[in-house]
């Protein structure tokens, strides 16, 4: 069945494991690429081995804690929601922090958080402008023209 709201969206998932577990999940599973130990208080970038090829640029991608894992092991999405830009074509990875005094392990193909799509909205930018006799309003883009250079940081401090 296509979704008529998203002109394109087209995800990769090279272990073919990002499913919506349940019809009526609002999020699918992301799920680790590879073994890790999650130490105590300690946050980690962890791999899925996801990407997203095409993706309208009025979506975006948000990747939350999954409720189990925070509930009973204290590891969350330490910057939940994640956000993935539309722009953003490299793996999609989880930053993942341990809260709890013990190791969490994380074994390859487990699920480690869960993503869905937005519709997004892009702001505009109201100037008020005088020119010493007269006051007038003028809309601004907020968007600058840059072309993405990465992820985590990349866009700023």
């Amino acid at each position: 069945m296509e979704n008529k709201e998203f002109k394109s969206l087209e995800i990769t998932d090279i272990h073919e494991w990002s499913f919506y577990e349940t019809k009526g999940s609002a999020c699918f599973d992301l799920r680790s690429s590879k073994d890790v130990i999650l130490q105590p208080h300690q946050r980690v970038l962890v791999s899925t081995g996801a990407y997203i090829n095409e993706m309208d640029s009025n979506i975006a991608g948000q990747v939350y804690s999954k409720s189990g894992i925070a509930y009973k092991y204290g590891v969350v999405v330490l910057n939940a929601p994640g956000i993935i830009d539309a722009d953003y074509k490299e793996e999609i990875k989880v930053l993942l922090m341990n809260h709890s005094e013990e190791n969490y392990v994380i074994k390859r193909g487990d699920a480690i958080a869960q993503m869905r799509f937005v519709k997004m909205f892009k702001a505009v930018k109201n100037i008020i402008e005088f020119d010493g006799c007269y006051c007038r309003r003028v809309k601004m883009t907020m968007i600058k023209d840059v072309e993405r250079k990465g992820g985590f940081g990349s866009t700023g401090k």
